[in-house]
């Protein structure tokens, strides 16, 4: 959902805004209330629509607007970086 756009054109709703303080489930009831609301059933508690969103999603603009995602692609990144600098394997 960190990517809202990509989002809304999968599953046909925009998700509300995510709370100033995460409460428990928080997140899940999001994901379920933007499912219903695009019309879709949720057979599988929205992982049925993981493949297409991570197809469709904007990394870059998802890790711009979580802050621990971009703080993942960021690490991920430098990983990379290291492999192809120096050849040696990320432990």
């Amino acid at each position: 959902m960190a990517d809202e756009e990509s989002f809304t054109d999968i599953v046909g709703a925009r998700p509300e805004d995510p709370p100033r303080k995460c409460t428990k489930d928080a997140h899940k009831r999001r994901l379920e209330a933007a499912i219903s609301a695009g019309g879709n059933p949720s057979t599988n508690g929205g992982a049925e629509f993981a493949p297409d969103l991570v197809a469709a999603m904007d990394l870059s603009r998802a890790a711009s607007t979580e802050a621990s995602l971009g703080e993942f692609v960021d690490d991920v990144r430098q990983a990379f970086r290291r492999v192809a600098r120096t050849g040696e394997a990320v432990a």
